[in-house]
């Protein structure tokens, strides 16, 4: 029983050394990690940005703005279905 004791602290040590030499990792390099998001983010964006531009300037607009066909107040109209009414009391 103690050998079982003795492995399972061993685990568990070896568990608490690694979570705190991962947060030390990542206090020493956040700047860093925090560019390589960033760089990220920008080339995500600017890959993205010709896209939605021309869509905005009169190019395709497929995704952007939904078709709702004909006249939009007419088919909104259409679509609403109404809601039976509760019966009053208790009926007796």
């Amino acid at each position: 029983m103690k050998i079982l004791f003795n492995i399972l602290s061993t685990v568990s040590f070896l568990g608490i050394v690694a979570i705190v030499g991962g947060g030390t990792y990542v206090y020493v390099q956040k700047d860093a990690l925090i560019a390589q998001a960033k760089e990220a983010a920008m080339a995500e964006v600017t890959a993205a940005l010709p896209g939605l531009l021309s869509g905005a300037l009169g190019g395709s607009t497929s995704g952007l703005v939904p078709d709702v066909g004909g006249d939009g107040a007419a088919g909104a109209a259409s679509s609403i279905i109404p809601i039976p009414s509760a019966p009053l009391g208790l009926g007796f």
